[in-house]
């Protein structure tokens, strides 16, 4: 018998947007005090120039705190940012 070489169809997925790569920055431990300049300045700088940031939450701290909760929505529906759990 002859064996028969097979070339399947394969494809390399791109980036959203057509980018030609993808980073992605990740801030951590929004919500705590500490650490305000998420809210206070990333997220500002980070939407003036178009480029997403993921930040992660610590949930116990934006429960306690309504306005930090606020800003999170904002970040995640103003400016396309992404969260993800801290504890994760």
């Amino acid at each position: 018998p002859l064996a028969y070489a097979q070339n399947p169809a394969v494809s390399i997925s791109t980036f959203k947007n057509d980018a030609q790569g993808a980073y992605n920055i990740i801030h951590d431990d929004f919500g705590d005090f500490g650490v305000i300049g998420i809210n206070n300045y990333v997220d500002t700088m980070a939407f003036n120039r178009g480029l997403k940031i993921t930040f992660g939450a610590i949930t116990s701290a934006c429960e306690s705190n309504p306005g930090m909760y606020a800003k999170a929505n904002s970040m995640i529906n103003d400016h396309d940012h992404e969260i993800i759990n801290h504890s994760h």
